[in-house]
């Protein structure tokens, strides 16, 4: 398998913004996943510069609409690019959804980086799993909490 300049940035960007496996005893304490990236692609595509302005199209939109205009439709672009780029790094088997993005709340998708063998990416996996079930639990309010465990 090979993998184009985008995709190997943008795998190596989601190992640098996340903890190491396994799980030091800080980590588990905090309930921390490990390979877990959750920053999502805005916040990806701002750290790659991917929404200024560049090109020959750049004077003709700050005459329409200005600045503003201008970043946002770059930040679409870069985000639709960001996507693309993950799914092929999803179908060649290193990263995985684990978490939908939730658009309403603002929330984006989790994805679990399968940088070990079959064995290691289930332990990853596991863990991740348990730590996102521990920070739902405890976001819960008082009020929706079982009484009886």
């Amino acid at each position: 398998m090979t993998l184009d300049s985008m995709q190997m940035c943008l795998l190596q960007f989601m190992a640098l913004t996340t903890y190491d496996f396994p799980p030091t005893k800080e980590i588990k304490e905090r309930h921390l996943p490990c390979r877990l990236y959750e920053r999502g692609w805005e916040y990806a595509a701002r750290q790659f510069g991917m929404w200024l302005p560049g090109g020959e199209e750049v004077q003709e939109i700050f005459k329409e609409g200005g600045m503003q205009r201008l970043s946002e439709k770059n930040m679409k672009s870069a985000i639709r690019r960001l996507s693309v780029t993950a799914k092929k790094l999803e179908e060649a088997g290193l990263i995985k959804c684990i978490r939908k993005a939730d658009i309403q709340r603002n929330i984006p998708a989790k994805w679990l980086l399968m940088l070990g063998d079959d064995e290691e990416n289930r332990a990853v996996e596991a863990w991740a799993r348990r730590c996102i079930a521990h920070k739902l639990e405890s976001d819960r309010k008082p009020w929706q909490k079982p009484l009886m465990p």
